[in-house]
């Protein structure tokens, strides 16, 4: 993907859906979080193509007794001590 600030720019949107069951139908809707436009209500009218990703989160229960849900690495690259956001998961960790 390409996504910038541009007005051409493709567009991103993102939400949160817990246990979502095989053959559930899931809305994106307002609350949708999305770059460079905030929301879904900022888009233009138009036809537009779509492209779903979806990110499934499992629970790990770390040694130092702290839970934390994280999409594992499935040998496509992800390691999380390069990644800008692990100590933001990790300080959101407290709440689950």
């Amino acid at each position: 993907m390409q996504i910038d600030d541009s007005i051409k720019s493709q567009m991103i949107f993102r939400c949160d859906r817990r246990r979502v069951e095989a053959g559930e139908p899931i809305a994106i809707g307002d609350d949708a979080q999305g770059y460079p436009r905030a929301s879904l209500k900022d888009v233009p009218a138009g036809e537009y193509t779509i492209q779903a990703v979806l990110n499934v989160f499992e629970t790990f229960h770390r040694s130092d007794g702290k839970t934390v849900k994280l999409a594992p690495d499935r040998g496509e690259g992800k390691l999380l001590e390069h990644c800008a956001w692990q100590s933001a998961v990790e300080t959101e960790a407290g709440s689950l």
